[in-house]
């Protein structure tokens, strides 16, 4: 069983600048302590509950944490090459095709995400202008997907440069 490789040589084969290095480490920090606070949420919850008392507002800031988990995490893993992915024609197809699929699926992903941000910002625009505020905590919603499509952009920037500076050994 071979062993993980460090943080510092997944950076090093995909050729991460001080700047990208700096906004993955960052994301990392905000999604793990994201997820540390879901996971001792629930664990209150589901002791409460067993009490009689649940965490009265549990599922809203499960969600709002995992909005943070998840867009914190999708452009580490994107600009890190380790997205699940499926590799049935690469040992049948050169290695000029592979690099060609590998730019078109990065410059895919950058035009989706670019269109999911340009959308999701009209939605905080909206969000801003109509007070629109979580049920339960009445949380202002219009911080939360502006973060949404912040990270939307960051994302975008991951895609492209997948697409632009490819990994320089293996995947």
């Amino acid at each position: 069983m071979s062993e993980l490789p460090t943080d510092a040589e997944v950076e090093e084969r995909v050729g991460m600048t001080r700047i990208e290095r700096l906004i993955s480490r960052s994301c990392l920090v905000l999604a793990g302590a994201a997820l540390v606070l879901m996971s001792l949420l629930t664990t209150a919850d589901v002791v409460g509950r067993a009490f009689g008392h649940p965490v009265g507002a549990a599922t809203e800031l499960t969600e709002l944490l995992m909005v943070v988990t998840i867009f914190c995490a999708l452009p580490i893993v994107t600009r890190r090459h380790e997205h699940i992915s499926i590799e049935i024609l690469d040992s049948v197809m050169p290695r000029m095709a592979q690099r060609l699929a590998a730019i078109g699926t990065g410059l895919l992903g950058t035009v989706c995400l670019g269109v999911a941000a340009w959308r999701v910002w009209e939605l905080a625009k909206r969000a801003f202008a109509g007070g629109d505020v979580t049920a339960y905590l009445k949380i202002p919603l219009a911080p939360i997907v502006t973060f949404i499509a912040i990270m939307c952009v960051v994302l975008a920037g991951a895609f492209l440069l997948t697409a632009l500076r490819p990994p320089r050994h293996g995947r």
